[in-house]
């Protein structure tokens, strides 16, 4: 007829394709929903051909639960469609937008190389920077995140110092901004007190040593460094002296002396670990004691003897952690919860940021 048709899906846990890849990277969506669909084609080929070229060989039985399956492959092939247009959709923003010139350069600025491991010195990066401040197309709120993470990795270099901040200023110029006269701007180096380099993350410039970024965009999440070290035991006993041999006769002690009660002698065990052992004693397996349960029957098992590990981020967590705690889950079988004072997303940094001023 000419006009646009719409459809509607609801997407929440009773959709075992958004539980399957809420919490996964957009770049490896867009290559797994394709090959959902050729699969589901290919394990219905005369339902995906709508019975074309079957003539009059085809059995009356085979035509029968063919027709009878048809309403079923066709639910199923259109949830895929829709998750697969949705895809399509955010790919065009992104493109437009030129978000992946941005993850270029941000993960270069970041972690000091390319996506292949190649060094990338400050003038190239300034000058990429500059170049990708005078796009039309990118936006304002994108262009301030990009400085002030540019500044806050090179503050103690390139941008040190009264000449690091004309340089600063100048560059905010060349990006569309009025230097250091617009308070976002202005409010940038104020972020550099709370930027700390602790021995549990990466600082600013480098990588981790068994980390390569597969896909340009895909970073490292500090923050999964911290679960992982945590998970394996192996937190800095300087900075996280609680997690330590004896940590937990520590944190009474403290505790005790704080008036917040606690026993200062001994290491009490928690409910948690007390029902998982007893669990994982009565089953063959230990790691099938408890599970997360992510809907759909996407389920990850928990082992018992795993530890659990909550990370609480002041100043509110962002997508990227939410997604780096159910990797870490999937991949040790230790339960990581994650949360924070809010949801961090750019709109809201932006608006904290001008607030500093």
């Amino acid at each position: 007829t000419g006009k646009d048709s719409t459809r509607s899906f609801v997407v929440d846990e009773g959709d075992a394709h958004w539980c399957r890849f809420r919490h996964k990277h957009f770049s490896t969506c867009l290559g797994e929903f394709p090959k959902l669909l050729q699969e589901l084609i290919k394990a219905n080929p005369q339902l995906a051909s709508g019975m074309k070229g079957g003539g009059g060989s085809a059995k009356l039985a085979d035509l029968g639960a063919a027709v009878r399956a048809l309403p079923q492959f066709q639910e199923q092939q259109s949830r895929l469609s829709m998750h697969i247009d949705i895809l399509e959709k955010l790919f065009e923003s992104y493109k437009l937008q030129k978000f992946d010139t941005l993850c270029d350069i941000e993960q270069r600025i970041v972690n000091g190389a390319d996506s292949k491991g190649r060094k990338a010195p400050f003038k190239e990066i300034y000058e990429d920077v500059k170049n990708i401040g005078k796009e039309i197309a990118v936006r304002v709120n994108d262009k301030l995140r990009l400085l002030a993470l540019f500044y806050l990795c090179y503050r103690d270099k390139e941008f040190s110092g009264a000449g690091g901040m004309e340089k600063l200023d100048k560059l905010a110029q060349d990006c569309g901004f009025a230097g250091k006269d617009d308070p976002a701007i202005a409010a940038i180096p104020l972020l550099a007190p709370v930027a700390t380099k602790g021995t549990g993350c990466n600082p600013p410039g480098t990588a981790p040593k068994n980390f390569k970024s597969p896909l340009v965009g895909t970073f490292y999440c500090h923050v999964r460094t911290l679960m992982e070290q945590a998970v394996g035991g192996s937190l800095d006993e300087q900075e996280f002296p609680y997690k330590s041999q004896g940590g937990a006769t520590k944190l009474a002690s403290a505790l005790s002396a704080l008036g917040g009660g606690g026993k200062s002698g001994g290491t009490s065990k928690s409910l948690r670990s007390a029902l998982l052992s007893k669990s994982s004693k009565s089953t063959a397996d230990s790691n099938t004691g408890a599970s997360m349960d992510l809907g759909a029957g996407d389920i990850i098992p928990l082992n018992a003897k795993a530890p659990r590990v909550v990370v609480f981020v002041l100043g509110g967590a962002t997508r990227g952690e939410m997604r780096a705690a159910y990797e870490v889950s999937r991949e040790t079988g230790a339960e990581v919860l994650i949360g924070g004072t809010s949801l961090s997303i750019p709109s809201m940094f932006v608006s904290q940021l001008v607030a500093l001023a």
